[in-house]
């Protein structure tokens, strides 16, 4: 899964005309497990040009989560069924 985490990054940014560094500025996603996956769902943060990105890969528009005062859209990408997992 760390490979196509670092792929879908690679081609958001890139759609959006902006670089992507995975081993400078983007290091992070080089531990998907650590930094962007809560009980087995996937979590990450863009500007709202990247919504169309968002629904176009799987994601689905969530309610507000926490008190990130930055971000006012959440989105969610389930990579496992979190109901139904052991």
């Amino acid at each position: 899964m760390q490979w196509q985490v670092m792929e879908f990054f690679e081609k958001c940014f890139v759609a959006l005309g902006w670089g992507y560094s995975q081993d400078g500025r983007h290091i992070d996603t080089a531990d998907v497990e650590k930094h962007y996956m809560q009980n087995g769902c996937f979590w990450c943060l863009f500007a709202n040009q990247a919504h169309h990105l968002y629904k176009k890969y799987g994601f689905k528009q969530i309610d507000k989560y926490n008190n990130n005062e930055y971000a006012d859209v959440y989105f969610e990408l389930k990579l496992i069924d979190c109901e139904h997992s052991d």
